[in-house]
């Protein structure tokens, strides 16, 4: 085991040094001590016990990162079809009082924005509406029976290339 060892250090370091002598000549000693960094850690990670190290780590960050945006899942979640069917507007209540829930996290705080447009009421919303009621049943994505829809994405695409002053060509 010790001989192999030996043998193994060995070869990495003629690569090693052959690789560091090349990315020297290239790029100079920022370059060498990048390309070298690379291949130590490259090597350090490829041993098991260091591997299973990062592999748990790894595991707990992600962990961690699932609970931040899941939480503890919804205990309330209709993970099935319920035996009798809802009405309409115990539907609409459900979906309302949600909604009233991610509003009073949003509203009024500039940091969760992020995933907001623009006010939900007004003028624009419901000429949203009006059109989204057009079209909500159908898969637009055909523009053989739908011209309109690849009509308004034409002119849009043309639109946002104006306004970034495109080349016309």
């Amino acid at each position: 085991v010790n001989a192999a060892w030996s043998a193994f250090c060995a070869a990495l370091a003629l690569h090693s040094l052959r690789a560091c002598w090349m990315e020297s000549w290239q790029k100079g000693l920022r370059g060498m001590l990048a390309h070298v960094s690379k291949h130590i850690l490259a090597a350090a990670c490829s041993l098991p016990y260091v591997r299973s190290i990062v592999d748990r780590e790894v595991g707990k960050e992600l962990a961690a990162i699932e609970k931040k945006m899941h939480g503890n899942g919804d205990s309330q979640a209709m993970v099935t079809l319920p035996h009798e069917a809802m009405s309409s507007s115990e539907i609409w209540h459900q979906i309302q009082e949600l909604h009233a829930a991610e509003a009073s996290v949003y509203v009024g705080v500039a940091k969760k924005w992020a995933g907001i447009y623009h006010s939900p009421d007004g003028e624009l919303v419901d000429l949203q509406n009006r059109v989204w009621s057009l079209y909500n049943c159908s898969n637009t994505l055909y523009e053989g029976v739908f011209p309109s829809v690849r009509k308004f994405e034409a002119e849009l695409i043309s639109w946002v290339l104006h306004l970034l002053h495109a080349d016309s060509g």
